[in-house]
């Protein structure tokens, strides 16, 4: 099924932390939704145009530890802080962890507010926020403090340290 919003797509992946759903603009990604409930049962659709074919690829090659690297253009829509947060998750290497507080250091900022800007990132795997941790354990992903979102972060952690 292929949604379409003006000029946004939306295509839903198939991944080991669960059914993913893409948003796209034609020329960049701008969303990426863990889709756990109900809401979300619509059928799987194959990417329908070169960029979802390409988005879906490295996806799938990240998941088969075949990539650790993404090269999508991405776009953003968020403020100039979230935008320098999320320039340095993209900076954090692959398997590797900071906590909110050494982030916040190096941004000049507190570690709320990097939590919060980790919370909003609207490309969660290809902005790495699952990579981002709590100095005492995991800490929370994407708003959650355990149930699945806090699994999926788990999960990619574990994937990218084998």
């Amino acid at each position: 099924m292929q949604i379409t919003d003006s000029s946004q797509q939306s295509f839903f992946f198939e991944s080991p932390v669960g059914r993913l759903r893409i948003d796209d603009n034609g020329m960049a990604v701008t969303a990426i939704d863990f889709c756990f409930t109900a809401t979300h049962k619509e059928p799987a659709a194959q990417p329908q145009t070169a960029l979802q074919r390409q988005i879906a690829l490295q996806l799938q090659e990240y998941f088969q530890q075949q990539r650790k690297v993404f090269s999508l253009p991405i776009e953003l829509q968020v403020t100039p802080f979230q935008q320098r947060v999320l320039k340095a998750l993209m900076n954090i290497d692959y398997a590797a962890t900071v906590t909110y507080g050494a982030l916040a250091h190096q941004l000049q900022s507190h570690a709320r507010a990097i939590g919060g800007a980790c919370r909003r990132n609207p490309i969660p795997i290809i902005i790495p926020c699952h990579r981002v941790v709590a100095a005492s354990g995991l800490g929370g992903f994407s708003g959650a403090v355990d149930g699945p979102l806090v699994q999926s972060k788990q999960w990619l952690l574990q994937h990218e340290q084998k």
